[in-house]
């Protein structure tokens, strides 16, 4: 038996629309990013904000800076060699990167922005010149690939890399190495680092997790 419309039956599916209509204004709402409008890439490796509130986006394809209102894009230097192999500290031209695969983002305590990147080791960035310092982190004839960085406790930065352990001290903006990859060193596969509340230094990679007293992995005075 077909059900009969009413005035009470057709008021109530109108609540029920009006409500469906609201609905999804009551949760938060996301804008989508693409990369024919603010990415050089979609794919989106890293996040992080700044205390000025500026939000940079990692991609395999270029470093963005957002404000809120308009994205800057800064892409890769024509020759990555070029750029890792010049002078300690020497900033890049503006805007350009030493290499366009960022891995990862970090912003130390004192504000200072690391970028992680593939085949162009690790660089700060450098707000004065808008640009890039490099921070040379070569064991071998290549720049590091930058895995993972995670805040020290003595608010530097500790980084893991397929050449090993290094820490990042912001007094200096130089990396020291602590501990070597390879057979007789730490894992070669690492891909996340972290120092928890009690100072221990936990390395996560292919070979699962492993942690170290502070003492161990003390980074230099």
């Amino acid at each position: 038996m077909r059900p009969v419309d009413s005035p009470i039956a057709d008021s109530r599916r109108g609540e029920v629309e009006a409500t469906d209509r609201w609905a999804r204004l009551s949760g938060p709402e996301f804008d989508h990013f693409i990369s024919s409008q603010h990415l050089p890439n979609d794919v989106v490796t890293s996040v992080a904000q700044t205390r000025k509130g500026l939000i940079w986006l990692g991609t395999p394809a270029g470093l963005v800076r957002f404000d809120g209102y308009r994205a800057q894009i800064y892409r890769a230097a024509a020759d990555v060699s070029a750029a890792v192999t010049r002078d300690p500290g020497a900033p890049t031209s503006a805007g350009v990167m030493p290499d366009a695969y960022v891995r990862n983002l970090l912003v130390l305590e004192n504000g200072e922005l690391l970028v992680g990147t593939n085949a162009g080791g690790l660089v700060r960035f450098d707000p004065d010149v808008n640009g890039f310092r490099p921070v040379p982190i070569v064991r071998h004839d290549a720049a590091a690939r930058i895995m993972g960085m995670a805040r020290a406790q003595d608010g530097g930065a500790w980084i893991v890399s397929d050449q090993g352990l290094d820490h990042y001290d912001p007094a200096t903006a130089t990396a020291t190495p602590i501990a070597d990859a390879g057979p007789r060193g730490i894992s070669t596969r690492l891909f996340t680092v972290l120092q928890d509340s009690r100072g221990t230094v936990w390395l996560g990679g292919i070979r699962g997790c492993s942690g170290a007293p502070r003492a161990r992995w003390a980074s230099p005075e």
